[in-house]
């Protein structure tokens, strides 16, 4: 029988009668393979559990560039185009925002922490420096006109800094802490929640330049078993943030990629595809050419009251596009969905028109201009703009559809592969208790009370002999676990990666120190490093290194458990010949030294998640700010060479300083792995060398436990043999199900 998803409880259920009807049998022989039983049992039915609650949340991503449409897309789709969600209009307020039930209505609010603002302090000086050199240098321009000349080369990075930085008052400031700073918040409903949102998320929010990331829980049954994240653009100048959104794309089911039909699918959003999307394993990609109306309102006059054919002709553009950019690029996954909708369409078709914002009233009458016969009346207005929302197809045809089967099919094979792994150690198990209990039996069988002091002594002569061959083994044991220990410590070191990096180019200050000190402006080239691929490649070399750590040991601890098992099995089996009275039973004490060994052994295990845990946190966290290069130089007039040299100096010494610290991290690492490998290996040194006594003393203990429960069990010998044949027939049929 498979166990599946949906017959895994039943499963289990069955296995636990089959349990009792061992447990039922009475008799004293059996207490110790029920016991083993019900803690395997318990054992996997927990991880199947948990397995499923982990895999109960459908995760779905919404990316795009900023003003692509993001907000307007989600709040279409669960907010009955309510503008809950609030547009995001700059890279400020383009927060990374998640949506899941919750059994109250509440939201989690995390800020930056306090090195994270040192980095937006330091670029929005940077920014100010440029904008005072461009000041200098045009001073018949007007401030405004010299800030929108300077902004169109500024990089994005120094652009949102100064943005966070100017728009942070001393209350919001408050909120940034050491360490990251996370509270709660409780809303009634979606209006209260609307209102609390704008505060935090929104274009003028008190506290929205110290926002980091949003949590909603909502107690609203159509986000039960979902997880939507609604993303910064996919070009967030914003490390921290940027990496947390990558981690949410690991985990996802499938992607809502939003593309503003007005630029549709340009480079930025191809490159986002195959770099992220395409990287991530993320199953399913619906590409979304967002925002339709504005299309529509562009070819308006080309269609003169005739909305079907502007809107066939536009969707051909936009998928001649789509190919066009996809045949060219690098994408190796599953080609995306395309489709196409309005978000603002929603909204309108749900509002009544004196409840429509400026925006929306400006879309409407557009509209009109163009397409008069499609929004004559309100009643036209409503069924035109829900048309071309398409809400009801992407919710129906993608979300509720697509997503949720390829959902269930990464969950499947998940648990397939879970299921399977849990029946083979159930079978390994079961089969072990089935010839300890048949070895037992056996014994009960040939053996009279007569015939017990015999055997008593027989089996204290035996252990004797057994202890003396213990301590032959003891040193022999250490040096085996020696070397084990230095082969898997070897194989599990990771090197410091090569630091990835890519090229930027950014507007520099140079002051000058002529007579007439008139600051100049100059652009250079150079390579920077790219914090979330070192961060990613130090993650996956830690991983890798752990998980070859842990295969190398387990197949050295099962090395050493061999040899042990071995050398004193062959004690045993030596006493086995040597014994001339024929009471002494091998096969007791074989099953002891079996069990003594695995309880010790267990010791042994490798914690790899203890190792791994928090240590991208730090990667993340030590490498913050590497990746920004400070120029602060005075040079002579006219010498901007000398400048960009100088900015590839310190360009090259952002890369040295990131190499320091990916150094760091990696030997901080090596060294936690040394320590855990110490500690584990010395456990199983300790089995038989450090707790020589504590083994024999075991033996000794269960070797009598059995030996007095026998003598309980002849006191009524056939009952007893009738009880234990019971449950080695409920052992056969419960290995037969497995």
């Amino acid at each position: 029988m498979n166990i599946t998803k949906d017959n895994y409880k039943a499963y289990f259920d069955e296995l636990d009668n089959e349990v009792r009807v061992v447990e039922d049998c009475g008799s004293g022989l059996v207490k110790e393979v029920v016991s083993k039983l019900k803690l395997e049992l318990e054992g996997k039915r927990n991880g199947a559990e948990e397995l499923m609650a982990d895999n109960q949340i459908l995760k779905i991503g919404v990316v795009g560039q900023v003003k692509a449409g993001k907000s307007s897309f989600l709040n279409s789709l669960f907010f009955d185009g309510e503008n809950v969600l609030p547009r995001a209009s700059t890279p400020m307020t383009a927060g990374l925002t998640i949506l899941e039930y919750g059994e109250e209505n509440k939201f989690i609010v995390e800020y930056y922490n306090a090195k994270e603002w040192s980095g937006f302090e330091s670029r929005a000086k940077e920014y100010d420096d440029i904008i005072s050199c461009y000041k200098a240098s045009n001073p018949e321009l007007s401030e405004a006109d010299v800030v929108k000349m300077a902004e169109t080369d500024i990089d994005i990075a120094l652009k949102t800094a100064k943005e966070l930085v100017t728009f942070c008052d001393r209350e919001a400031k408050s909120k940034i802490r050491e360490k990251t700073f996370t509270e709660e918040k409780s809303f009634f409903d979606i209006k209260d929640l609307q209102d609390i949102l704008e505060m935090y998320v929104g274009a003028n929010g008190k506290f929205t330049s110290v926002v980091k990331s949003l949590t909603i829980q909502m107690k609203d049954e159509r986000l039960k078993d979902l997880q939507i994240v609604d993303t910064p653009g996919v070009n967030d100048p914003v490390v921290s943030r940027e990496q947390r959104t990558r981690e949410f794309l690991r985990g996802c089911h499938g992607v809502f990629l939003l593309s503003y039909s007005g630029r549709f699918f340009d480079s930025t959003d191809v490159e986002f595809l195959c770099s992220r999307i395409g990287s991530e394993g993320v199953g399913t990609v619906v590409l979304i050419a967002s925002k339709f109306d504005s299309v529509l309102q562009d070819v308006g006059k080309q269609f003169d009251n005739d909305l079907g054919a502007a809107i066939d002709h536009s969707q051909k553009q936009l998928r001649k596009q789509y190919r066009d950019n996809i045949s060219c690029s690098s994408f190796c996954g599953k080609d995306p969905i395309l489709d196409f909708s309005s978000g603002i369409g929603f909204s309108i078709s749900k509002k009544d028109s004196e409840r429509w914002d400026d925006i929306e009233s400006h879309v409407v009458k557009r509209m009109k201009i163009y397409y008069p016969d499609f929004f004559s009346t309100p009643e036209d207005v409503k069924n035109t703009f829900f048309a071309l929302s398409q809400m009801d197809t992407i919710r129906d045809k993608y979300l509720d559809e697509i997503f949720v089967k390829n959902k269930d099919k990464i969950i499947g094979e998940k648990i397939d592969a879970y299921f399977a792994f849990a029946s083979g150690e159930l079978c390994k198990i079961v089969k072990q208790q089935i010839k300890s209990l048949s070895d037992k039996l056996e014994v009960l069988k040939a053996t009279d009370i007569k015939d017990l002091e015999a055997k008593k002594q027989s089996t204290e002569k035996a252990i004797k002999s057994i202890e003396k061959g213990i301590s032959s083994v003891s040193e022999r044991i250490k040096s085996k676990a020696e070397a084990a220990r230095k082969e898997c410590q070897n194989s599990a070191r990771f090197s410091v990666p090569s630091i990835p990096t890519r090229t930027e180019s950014r507007i520099f200050v140079r002051t000058s120190t002529s007579f007439l000190r008139r600051d100049k402006t100059f652009e250079a080239s150079y390579d920077v490093v790219d914090v979330n691929r070192l961060v990613d490649s130090l993650d996956k070399g830690a991983s890798s290194a752990v998980k070859e750590l842990s295969r190398t040991w387990k197949n050295k601890v099962e090395e050493l458990k061999s040899f042990l098992q071995s050398e004193i099995g062959n004690r045993i089996t030596q006493e086995e010949q040597n014994d001339t009275t024929g009471q002494f039973d091998a096969d007791i004490l074989r099953n002891i030294m079996y069990d003594v060994i695995d309880k010790m052994s267990a010791e042994a295990i490798l914690n790899e998640r203890e190792l791994l845990d928090g240590f991208k946190d730090n990667c993340l966290s030590a490498l913050q700010g590497v990746d920004y290069v400070s120029y602060s130089q005075q040079c002579f007039a006219g010498e901007d060479a000398e400048g960009r040299s100088y900015v590839r100096s310190l360009a090259e010494g952002c890369r040295s300083e990131a190499r320091g610290i990916a150094s760091s991290l990696v030997s901080g690492f090596n060294s936690e792995v040394e320590e855990e490998l110490n500690s584990i290996c010395q456990k199983v040194i300790n089995v038989v060398v450090g707790n020589k006594q504590e083994f024999i003393d075991a033996m000794k203990e269960n070797s009598q436990r059995f030996l007095e429960e026998l003598q309980a069990e002849l006191r009524d010998k056939e009952e007893n043999i009738k009880s234990v044949e019971v449950a080695l027939q409920a052992l056969n049929n419960f290995n037969g199900k497995l």
